[in-house]
């Protein structure tokens, strides 16, 4: 008989669990209970479960229901302990945060939002700026440290030293193809091109950063009085801006939609995925050492979980708006 526990959640000693809740191959779920707190696990074979889409959606199930049934704190896919006196052993190690948090936790729930963006019409001056950095580093392959130094070629001896000063002026019109002094990107060595390229790289990377946290600060102006906590990820790349998390009351959950509709018809240049509600994974407190590891879910098998929602496979996925 395996000794492995998958753990779904932690829930109160009290709790009943839901009859008829299968876990990992229809194993039977059970209590794990440590003081005034429980693990709600099923023995599980295969320490390592994949993160397939059939294992996601299910470990979903089960924590969902496990929610729905009482304040829960939902465990992260893909969370398993030797066995049921190491769980013990590591809700002793938290107890405190966990009680905590299932005080602060219990009974809310999560609401995800991803913005996508088109940089090119966005920050249509970073995308070009952008386009000229890829022609720039690609035609300054290899540059000797000489020639990074002191380029060579068609440059006067007397603009040949051009300092990070210079190559910084020059990179601010590197979307007009000319450099500090009136150059074009075939007048300059491959080493200053190179240089040029990347700092127009960097400011392109800044300007985008910049965008997506005031992005960010507005959508939290427009959610503060639907919501109790929220958290982002600016992640600002030509196609994703950033990923929130709001956590709020299941009551709140239409008055949130209503001024989430708002955002959206007033940024028609972006698009926006609302998923949930869901169990509040984002706003559980973070665990450390063994349990830590335990639940080191994968960023591969949150995006699966995430590309199967928003296509429709879970009842709770919203629509996506554009």
């Amino acid at each position: 008989m395996p000794s492995a526990c998958y753990i779904y959640a932690i829930v109160q000693r009290e709790a009943i669990l839901p009859t008829g809740l299968a876990g990992v191959a229809r194993a039977s779920l059970f209590s794990i209970p440590w003081r005034a707190l429980a693990a709600a696990a099923c023995y599980v074979d295969d320490a390592r479960l994949q993160p397939t889409p059939d294992n996601l959606l299910h470990h979903e199930a089960v924590v969902e229901a496990l929610c729905r049934a009482g304040p829960a704190l939902p465990a992260r896919f893909g969370t398993v302990l030797s066995d049921p006196g190491a769980v013990a052993s590591s809700i002793t190690e938290r107890y405190s945060v966990l009680v905590d948090d299932l005080a602060r936790l219990g009974g809310k729930v999560e609401l995800g939002l991803t913005v996508l963006w088109d940089a090119e019409q966005t920050l249509p001056d970073c995308a070009t700026r952008s386009r000229t950095c890829s022609r720039t580093l690609q035609g300054a392959r290899g540059p000797s440290y000489d020639e990074c130094l002191l380029p060579t070629g068609s440059v006067a001896p007397q603009t040949a030293p051009r300092t990070l000063k210079g190559a910084a002026t020059g990179a601010a019109g590197a979307g007009a193809g000319t450099g500090a002094a009136g150059e074009t990107a075939a007048d300059v060595g491959p080493g200053t091109r190179y240089l040029m390229a990347r700092l127009a790289e960097d400011r392109q990377q800044s300007l985008m950063q910049s965008q997506a946290n005031a992005l960010a600060r507005e959508l939290d102006a427009a959610f503060r009085e639907h919501i109790l906590a929220s958290q982002h990820r600016v992640l600002p790349i030509p196609r994703l801006a950033l990923r929130m998390a709001y956590l709020l009351e299941p009551r709140r959950i239409g008055a949130f939609r209503n001024a989430f509709e708002l955002v959206r018809l007033a940024r028609p240049e972006l698009r926006f995925l609302l998923t949930g509600p869901w169990p509040p994974y984002s706003f559980v407190t973070p665990p450390e050492g063994a349990l830590a590891a335990a639940t080191d879910t994968s960023a591969t098998s949150l995006a699966t979980l995430g590309r199967l929602l928003w296509a429709g496979v879970s009842g709770h996925t919203e629509k996506a708006h554009r």
